[in-house]
C-alpha cells in the first residue's frame, strides 16, 4: 500500500472507530524548512483542540507488518490523550501575563522558511533566524511548541521587541545549555555505558578518537537535544567556552539540534568544513532538521559572529 493511500485509508478506519461528534480530516501542514508533512487532524463539534497525528512513523509499523486496526485505534488514543493535555492550554493562551514564561527562541534557516515566517516576528541573525514559540509541557517528558504570529502580539498587546526580550530571558532558563565531547554525544547515542563493551561502537570511536587527536571537536546543545542550536546565542556560553579554549571557534551547524565546536587554530581549512557540512545536510540530516550549509566563527576579542 502506498503512503498516499494508507493516509486515506486511517482517515477513513479512525472517524469509523470515533466518536459521531468527532469530525476526522487528513491535513498538510509546512515544517520546518518548507517541509510538508500530511496527518490527521481531529476535532470535536464543541471542542477548541484539534490535534494533528502526523502518519510517517505509523506507515513504516504497517510495512512491518502492524494491523491497520490495532494502528487506527493507537491514532484514536493519541488524540484523545492530546485533546485532554492540551485543551485548557487554549484560554490560557489569551492572557499574555500566563503566556510570557514560556515563550522562547529557536534559530531556523532563513532563505528556507521565509514563507513560514511571513506573518511571525524574527530577527535575522547572518543567514539565520531568530523565531518566538511558546513552549507547553504536553505529556511528563516532552514539550509542544506553538509559533508565534504576528496576531499573537497584537492579541497580548506587546511588541515584537518585548516579546524578544522576554524571550532571551525565558530559553537558555528553560533549555540549559551543555558542551560535551564528541565521544561523550556518541557514547550516548549508541546507549553505551562507561566501561561496557560493543563491537561496532569501540570500531567507530577509534575513528573518531584518532581525527579528535588532531581536532578535538564538541557538541553544543541544551539538555533536552530539542532545537539545542539557538544555545550559540546564549549570552555568555561561547565567550566562556573560547576563553577556556584559549582561542576562537569555528563554529559547524550539524542541524537545529546542535552544533560543533572546533578549536579554530587546529581546524581543517573553512572552505573543507563548509564542504563537510555541506555533504552532512545532503546524505545524513533529515531535510525538516537542516540549519544551515555556512560555518560560523566565534572571535574571542571581538566576542561575536561572523560566517566563513
Amino acid at each position: 500500500m502506498e503512503y498516499e493511500k494508507f493516509v486515506k485509508t486511517m482517515q477513513r478506519m479512525v472517524e469509523v472507530i470515533s466518536d459521531s461528534d468527532i469530525k476526522v480530516m487528513i491535513t498538510e501542514v509546512s515544517k520546518n524548512n518548507g517541509v510538508k508533512r500530511k496527518g490527521i487532524m481531529m476535532k470535536k463539534e464543541s471542542g477548541n483542540v484539534a490535534p494533528t497525528i502526523y502518519l510517517e512513523e505509523f506507515y513504516s509499523e504497517f510495512q512491518r507488518g502492524k494491523p491497520l486496526e490495532e494502528i487506527a485505534h493507537t491514532i484514536l488514543e493519541i488524540c484523545h490523550h492530546n485533546c485532554a493535555m492540551n485543551s485548557f492550554q487554549v484560554d490560557k493562551f489569551k492572557d499574555y501575563q500566563q503566556m510570557k514564561s514560556q515563550i522562547v527562541y529557536r534559530i531556523v534557516n532563513l532563505d528556507k522558511n521565509m514563507e513560514n515566517l511571513k506573518d511571525s516576528p524574527y530577527i535575522r541573525f547572518m543567514d539565520l533566524a531568530i523565531v518566538l514559540y511558546v513552549s507547553f509541557p504536553v505529556d511528563g517528558m516532552t514539550s509542544g511548541a506553538v509559533l508565534i504570529k504576528n496576531e499573537h502580539l497584537d492579541l497580548w498587546g506587546i511588541t515584537k521587541e518585548e516579546a524578544l526580550r522576554q524571550a532571551a530571558e525565558n530559553t537558555p532558563k528553560l533549555m540549559q545549555p551543555q558542551i560535551k565531547k564528541m565521544e561523550d554525544t556518541i557514547r550516548e547515542l549508541f546507549a553505551i555505558g562507561e566501561g561496557e563493551e560493543n563491537e561496532e561502537f569501540e570500531i567507530f570511536m577509534n575513528e573518531m578518537r584518532e581525527n579528535e587527536a588532531r581536532i578535538p571537536m564538541y557538541v553544543l546543545t541544551n539538555e533536552k537535544n530539542l532545537y539545542g542550536a539557538a544555545c550559540m546565542l546564549y549570552e555568555g556560553v561561547l565567550e566562556m567556552f573560547a576563553q577556556e579554549l584559549g582561542e576562537d571557534i569555528y563554529i559547524l551547524p550539524s542541524s537545529v539540534h546542535e552544533v560543533i565546536l572546533v578549536p579554530a587554530s587546529i581546524s581543517f581549512p573553512p572552505r573543507e568544513l563548509k564542504e563537510m557540512v555541506q555533504e552532512i545536510n545532503a546524505t545524513q540530516i533529515p531535510k525538516e532538521e537542516i540549519l544551515s550549509g555556512t560555518v560560523y566563527k566565534f572571535s574571542r576579542k571581538q566576542r561575536g559572529f561572523c560566517m566563513l
